[in-house]
């Protein structure tokens, strides 16, 4: 079995400055499992535990997700929380809408469905920077995070959608890329 998931990945520059923005609202103290700055990605589908044998069919679902998309521009910008401000659990930086990334996540939705995997109640694009552990310092941290709602992370080209096995460890996940299919 194989824990995995559908992603896309970013740029090295990128994820440098979402990691300085986490160690900058890690000096509040607050009790935060922030996400390693080479784990920093945005998951499209969630596929969990997979057996091995369903591998190419995912892989095929996948290349056929794609088909007339085209490479297209993101942009991130901006910071939220789940499930909302008051409560804050996960901590993570926008993407703003963009057509063509909605229509990727939703081809690949419909394709992995025919699979049999569930249906995902709603996709919400984001790049997960930490999850809140307690609420030890979190006044703070959301005075100082707040201040990044307005932050213009950058623009990034997504040419590329990665299967990605995830391998939980003490010390935190491995993220090891499985296939990587070529938009356009």
């Amino acid at each position: 079995m194989m824990r995995l998931f559908i992603a896309l990945h970013f740029s090295l520059g990128l994820r440098q400055r979402l990691a300085a923005a986490q160690d900058k609202l890690r000096l509040t103290g607050a009790d935060v499992k922030w996400v390693e700055m080479e784990n920093l990605h945005l998951t499209l589908k969630f596929l969990g535990e997979v057996e091995g044998d369903k591998l190419k069919r995912i892989e095929l679902a996948l290349e056929n997700s794609v088909e007339g998309i085209s490479p297209f521009n993101l942009k991130i910008e901006g910071v939220g929380v789940f499930p909302g401000w008051q409560r804050p659990r996960v901590l993570w930086a926008g993407i703003r809408p963009e057509p063509m990334l909605t229509k990727l996540q939703s081809n690949i939705e419909a394709r992995l469905v025919k699979l049999g995997y569930p249906r995902a109640e709603k996709f919400s694009g984001h790049l997960t920077l930490g999850r809140v552990r307690s609420n030890r310092g979190l006044d703070s941290l959301m005075a100082a995070y707040g201040n990044l709602k307005q932050e213009k992370w950058g623009e990034e080209q997504i040419r590329q959608v990665f299967l990605v096995e995830s391998q939980l460890t003490p010390k935190g996940p491995y993220y090891r890329d499985l296939a990587v299919v070529n938009l356009g």
